[in-house]
């Protein structure tokens, strides 16, 4: 398997048409390619999670890039979901597989092979972790830099410059995994690359540079095929798509010229107090640098997002994450998103942190809220029940999800001086979008007629590795042999 973070086949042909790729043109015109529908929100650690565990996030408990609680606030690792995943099921079946480039899971978990992680960590982990003696693993080495600093370093030094930086990083990637790749006969390999999601955000509408990074995963691609056996299947998947940003909703000014207070927690600006804004964006964005200290009971089992949140709630200047300095009654909106907005932002009431799972709806606020929608730049708004079910529905930072338009993305700190939307920001060239892709080459399918969902990736792999799929899984194997389920 190998996995693109963000990519798309819009994005792939866009890129076709201007520069060659013929491991990527022989993979769509000898395969079976589709459009691959992510689960919401569409970021990068519920997709993921999802992808490599086959439910859905009510299931697994990973809905967005940061894990909010009355405890604080952390970040996602799939060490502590009790979701099975891939690695799992190919590690008790007794196959030997290569990992490498996951994200959002630390350490590395013990499986029948190599397991070497990706971005969102605090270090880089292998298992065994004497394959660091072995291999050069520096490109696998995660360096959280914040929006704004990659701003600064793309202001001061240009794109290309940026890019080559990173381009370097990838080619460091590739050698790594080709070393390994070769280092035995494995059953299975999969492998994950951040790249396309990293530069389609800054650089989406740079043709040079988007040409420039598929021209090396096209090498990447290349030389992974060499290496296939004749009974062996490629799979190509991402867990979202990108478009070009076509503007910013202000979703909270919207809701102020409504009636209602709006109270916002995310990292970035954790607090609706200006004057503590800076120390606390500055202790979130090291706590989602998973500092050593909170993160040391995760090598021995520990909770991590209990760890991470008492060092917040120690660190709030205001108490508990969430609180807004104002008071709070029922017509308070709470907004909820990883950063300052995005592709997808949570809405829900003060009550919501003493959620019991039993949805009260305020029938005004929904009406206000779902006629959003008749503005064009608002395309759904999701009551949690809709999209999740499983145990840990109750997680869900909001009871509502305000997924905007293609295009769109929802800012819910800037003001909109009576406008609700505005353009963007100048250096935010693309932002997600729901559908990545998956293409399967090496096996002979019949042509597709239901929509595929990134929950029908395990049921794919353990099909395509002769094993049977659980049948709690929320998707099913898209392969027309596929073994049927006992389990």
């Amino acid at each position: 398997m190998f996995g693109l973070d963000g990519a798309s086949l819009d994005n792939i042909g866009r890129v076709l048409g201007k520069t060659e790729l013929p491991n990527f043109t022989r993979i769509l015109q000898e395969g079976m390619a589709t459009k691959l529908k992510s689960v919401y929100p569409y970021v990068t650690a519920p997709a993921w999670t999802s992808i490599f565990s086959g439910v859905n996030p009510g299931k697994h408990g990973i809905f967005d890039m940061v894990d909010f609680s009355k405890n604080g606030v952390s970040t996602p690792n799939m060490r502590n979901s009790d979701a099975a995943f891939a690695w799992d099921y190919l590690s008790w079946a007794g196959k030997k597989l290569l990992v490498m480039g996951v994200p959002f899971i630390y350490p590395a978990p013990n499986v029948n092979g190599i397991f070497v992680t990706g971005r969102f960590v605090p270090e880089l982990s292998c298992y065994p972790n004497e394959i660091k003696d072995r291999v050069d693993l520096s490109g696998y080495e995660y360096k959280p830099t914040s929006a704004s600093r990659k701003r600064k370093q793309i202001g001061e030094n240009g794109m290309a410059y940026y890019a080559e930086v990173e381009y370097s990083r990838l080619r460091s990637r590739i050698n790594a995994s080709l070393k390994l790749v070769d280092s035995m006969k494995w059953d299975a390999v999969i492998l994950v690359d951040e790249l396309p999601d990293r530069l389609f955000h800054y650089a989406f509408d740079d043709t040079s540079v988007m040409s420039g990074m598929f021209v090396i995963l096209d090498s990447w691609l290349g030389e992974l095929m060499k290496r296939m056996r004749p009974e062996d299947s490629l799979l190509v998947v991402s867990d979202h798509g990108f478009t070009k940003t076509s503007g910013r909703i202000f979703i909270s000014d919207w809701l102020r010229a409504r009636g209602y207070k709006v109270s916002t927690r995310n990292y970035e600006y954790y607090h609706p107090n200006k004057a503590s804004q800076n120390s606390s964006r500055k202790k979130a964005l090291r706590l989602l640098r998973f500092t050593k200290e909170t993160l040391t009971g995760a090598r021995s089992g520990g909770d991590v997002r209990a760890a991470v949140g008492r060092r917040l709630s120690v660190a709030s200047t205001t108490g508990k994450p969430g609180k807004n300095t104002e008071s709070q009654n029922r017509d308070t909106v709470i907004l909820t998103t990883p950063e300052r907005g995005g592709c997808c932002v949570w809405a829900d009431f003060p009550s919501a942190e003493e959620y019991d799972g039993v949805i009260q709806e305020n029938q005004t606020l929904v009406n206000d809220l779902q006629s959003l929608k008749e503005s064009g730049v608002v395309k759904n708004v999701f009551n949690v029940e809709e999209i999740y079910h499983g145990k840990y529905v109750t997680r869900a930072p909001g009871k509502f999800l305000i997924e905007p338009s293609d295009g769109w993305a929802i800012d819910i700190i800037a003001e909109g001086k009576g406008q609700l939307t505005g353009p963007t920001k100048r250096d935010d060239k693309g932002t997600h979008a729901l559908e990545g892709l998956l293409v399967l080459y090496g096996r002979k399918i019949s042509s597709l007629n239901r929509t595929i969902t990134i929950f029908d990736v395990l049921p794919t792999i353990l099909g395509l590795m002769k094993l049977p799929a659980p049948r709690y899984l929320d998707g099913k194997s898209i392969l027309t042999d596929s073994i049927s389920s006992s389990v």
